[in-house]
């Protein structure tokens, strides 16, 4: 019987301690398959490991995404590598799948993660492909070329301040929905919405805002006044009919001039009481097409003013927008200096006046006349009706009875010398000489 020595008992023991160290090598080498230079290597893939952001199964084994090939079979060209499942189930299988509550696309809806994140490492969190503006850039180019004034979040690359890029129950996968997510930044504008007077629209942001950029102030879709007439159609037919528009509907700030377009504390949206709004444009002269408009409120300023003025204001006479009469006046009234002899035509007068100023040849309803004559019929009467606005300033005057200390007719500036006494007064003026008359 042969006799196992001690040196032939070591030789036995390390080669099977050798066989067992190579079988195990073996049998688990597809596991380290990550750690073993063939996966990632100066000669194959370096470069797809060595930013600082790495997805966690690159990191940890390439077998977790891919099927393997061993140094016997002829490696697949670059970008062939079998994936373990197709996208995006493979990207399922760690990652929560989206809800089935999601209404917005987007590429994990279109089975492509990979168009926003690298599967293997990135220079950006989250794995982005680049970082966040460029990202959504890549794909969402037009949204902040349209236009020179930039909504600040989307001008500074903050997509994700409104934008949700992976789940949201809303269209356009924006975080919460509108208009919560404009009152994150804009919550002035949710305090107006609060207000007495809340414009209908407040809350429906977009409706008049373009949320990535524009070529109107204010990110508007549309200048003002063709943005309010999208839905006041009523009121582009009144300007674009009537022949006496308000010059501000006109002018660059139209509507926002007058009206606050979120909401108020005044009825009808108004940025100031109606008296003030008014005088902080007509406090100077103002030159339209065919006359100069007078500084209202230096009128106003004069010892003696309308009384319709003073208790209710410039609409007693005037309508804010357009009218069919001239100088925007709610009812009809001569332009110039002579009108038909027909009480209609002075019924902006009518309105607050007594109309037998001008139909009855006897009153003593009126302090201008002779006895019983009234003075005012003589005036208004015959062929051709003498305007109020000869004798009497509209606004204010430094004279009893709103007369005035001039009026223009054609080149020429006719100055009044009127003088009242207890009875009555005079009148010398260069339509005649000077006349007298006496209520007894």
């Amino acid at each position: 019987m042969p006799v196992v020595t001690l040196a032939s008992n070591e030789s036995f023991k390390m080669g099977l301690h050798r066989f067992i160290i190579l079988s195990l090598f073996f049998l688990t080498q597809p596991l380290f398959a990550q750690t073993n230079p063939g996966c990632v290597s100066e000669k194959c893939h370096a470069e797809i490991m060595t930013k600082p952001v790495v997805h966690s199964p690159a990191a940890e084994d390439c077998a977790v995404c891919h099927e393997q090939h061993n140094d016997s079979q002829t490696p697949p060209a670059a970008g062939d590598f079998a994936l373990m499942d197709a996208a995006p189930d493979l990207c399922y299988a760690c990652h929560e799948e989206p809800s089935s509550q999601i209404h917005a696309w987007h590429s994990a809806k279109n089975k492509n993660c990979v168009l926003c994140h690298s599967p293997h490492s990135s220079e950006a969190a989250f794995l982005l492909s680049t970082s966040e503006p460029e990202n959504c850039t890549s794909c969402h180019s037009s949204v902040t070329d349209q236009g020179e004034y930039i909504h600040a979040p989307a001008e500074e690359g903050e997509c994700l301040m409104c934008h949700q890029p992976d789940e949201s129950s809303m269209t356009p996968f924006v975080s919460i929905d509108v208009p919560g997510l404009c009152y994150e930044c804009h919550d002035d504008k949710q305090t107006i919405a609060e207000s007495d007077y809340p414009h209908a629209a407040v809350e429906e942001c977009l409706e008049c805002h373009d949320p990535h950029s524009s070529n109107n102030p204010a990110m508007t879709n549309l200048k003002a006044p063709v943005l309010c007439y999208q839905c006041h159609e009523d009121m582009q037919l009144e300007a674009e009919t009537q022949p006496s528009v308000h010059g501000a509907i006109k002018d660059d700030g139209a509507c926002i001039s007058c009206h606050d377009p979120h909401g108020e504390q005044r009825a009808t949206l108004l940025k100031r009481e109606p008296q003030e709004l008014c005088l902080s444009c007509h406090n100077q002269e103002i030159k339209g097409m065919d006359r100069i408009i007078p500084n209202i409120q230096a009128k106003l300023a004069q010892p003696v003013v309308h009384a319709a003025i003073e208790m209710d204001g410039c609409g007693t006479c005037h309508l804010p927008h357009f009218s069919e009469n001239s100088h925007l006046l709610n009812s009809k009234f001569p332009l110039g200096h002579y009108g038909a002899a027909d009480e209609n035509d002075f019924m902006l007068c009518f309105n607050c006046h007594d109309s037998e100023l001008m139909t009855s040849a006897k009153t003593t309803a009126t302090g201008f006349r002779n006895g019983d004559k009234n003075l005012h019929y003589v005036h208004l009467s015959g062929e051709k009706a003498r305007s109020c606005t000869n004798c009497h300033d509209v606004h204010g005057s430094n004279n009893n009875h709103l007369i005035r200390d001039y009026f223009d007719f054609g080149q020429w500036e006719i100055t009044f010398d009127f003088k009242e006494n207890q009875n009555g007064g005079s009148c010398n003026i260069g339509c005649h000489a000077e006349m007298h008359y006496s209520r007894e």
